[in-house]
């Protein structure tokens, strides 16, 4: 999803170049991206919410290279679509209820 399509940044608290450069700078611009060796390490230019929804200061955020920060987005969207769906699916399914004409009082 692009910035002209998404409601994210309208999210963001107003202070959010400041704590995107003091997050950047924490992790000296490299990618917080777990890996076998430690972390990815890559020139990192983005921040992550680690725990998406939660709070917006330093604790919940990472530094993540591009291609980091586009899998795990991607990641999250397939995740939230995957949930539209089960709920598509569940109502599709379930038992009708009777009209409320057709339903016997005592």
């Amino acid at each position: 999803m692009s910035w002209a399509t998404s409601d994210r940044r309208k999210r963001l608290p107003p202070d959010w170049p400041a704590l995107r450069l003091a997050c950047l700078k924490r992790d000296n611009w490299e990618c917080q991206w777990p890996a076998a060796a430690g972390i990815c390490g890559a020139y990192a230019n983005q921040c992550d919410h680690i725990n998406p929804g939660g709070a917006d200061d330093l604790a919940n955020l990472r530094s993540l290279c591009t291609p980091h920060h586009s899998a795990r987005s991607s990641q999250q969207g397939g995740h939230a679509w995957g949930v539209i769906r089960r709920r598509m699916a569940a109502a599709k399914y379930r038992t009708p209820e009777p009209h409320p004409g057709l339903i016997r009082n005592g």
